[in-house]
């Protein structure tokens, strides 16, 4: 009861906003990060919503979902120089078109957070600083800037140099450093297990720079929190599929609120926080995670399956 949200439940007097979205979810729109709530409660809240996105979008492919979005421009994604170009393009083009001012610019996809925010540096609008999205959406940059040893490679053959040249840290885990969704990340043993796994690293979505760095076996947790004054909220993760033997990373289930002891919880909760402060964030919605090294608690499972936090 003293943390319940104390909210009117209906608000009056608001001025309709016009928001720019870059890439409205990669797939069907009931699904993933972008899904019908995102839509659903910007029409609630009176904000006229225009996608920037792909031709063939799936929100285009689907006359249902028409009714999700004001406008919808087709704009070529990407990762080259001149994304950020062509979404000032669209922009301007549909203020000029439309009479109306722009007034912010988002997008719920992490890779093209730097991009977005170079367009809305362009444009005028409100956005965190780039550098700091250079570190947070790349892996081994938020690697090193947390003082961790850590090496990057493209290619199989320069991973396994690494891995024969270096005094690495085993276990690891590799990852692609502009990943997501915890896809191809791996626990690897030994330099055999990295040469089973290295050749998958290589995606199109991913691209094929990836981060090896000593992997850490503690409980993880789940940081998801608005940094306007501050205020973090934490949930526990349960164990990933790997903690079992698996070679998947994806979530099983959460937990909230912590179970972590509350020296542990406090710990959690600066290091976020003054990781986030020192890239130079202040304001957004921001979701993180983290694993707990020498827990005083560990993942056990009872008769029945259930997993829970116990002491070590």
């Amino acid at each position: 009861m003293e943390k319940r949200l104390s909210l009117p439940l209906l608000l009056t007097g608001l001025n309709r906003q016009l928001l720019f979205m870059v890439e409205g979810g990669l797939g069907f729109p009931f699904g993933g990060a972008c899904s019908w709530q995102l839509y659903e409660t910007a029409k609630s809240l009176g904000i006229d919503l225009v996608v920037l996105a792909e031709e063939g979008h799936a929100l285009k492919q689907q006359p249902e979902f028409g009714h999700w979005y004001h406008h919808f421009i087709p704009i070529q994604c990407g990762y080259d120089t001149e994304f950020p170009a062509r979404i000032v393009s669209a922009v301007k083009q549909y203020e000029q078109d439309s009479g109306r001012s722009a007034d912010g610019l988002l997008t719920a996809y992490e890779s093209y957070h730097v991009a977005v925010a170079t367009a809305a540096q362009q444009l005028g609008l409100s956005h965190e600083p780039l550098s700091a999205y250079e570190v947070a959406t790349d892996k081994f940059k938020t690697s090193l800037s947390e003082g961790r040893k850590s090496y990057t490679a493209s290619s199989v053959d320069q991973g396994l140099h690494i891995a024969r040249t270096e005094d690495l840290p085993w276990p690891l885990i590799i990852k692609p450093c502009r990943g997501w969704a915890s896809e191809l990340v791996f626990k690897v043993d030994d330099i055999e297990q990295l040469e089973q796994a290295a050749p998958r690293m290589r995606s199109d979505s991913h691209g094929a720079q990836f981060v090896m760095e000593h992997y850490c076996s503690g409980p993880e947790v789940d940081i998801n929190f608005v940094l306007y004054n501050g205020e973090v909220y934490i949930g526990d993760e349960t164990p990933k599929n790997a903690d079992g033997g698996s070679t998947s990373f994806g979530e099983l289930d959460y937990l909230f609120p912590s179970q972590l002891p509350e020296a542990e919880q406090r710990a959690v909760y600066d290091a976020v926080l003054r990781s986030m402060t020192r890239l130079g964030f202040r304001n957004g919605i921001y979701h993180c995670e983290a694993r707990i090294e020498n827990s005083l608690v560990e993942w056990r499972f009872n008769s029945r399956g259930i997993p829970s936090l116990e002491p070590r």
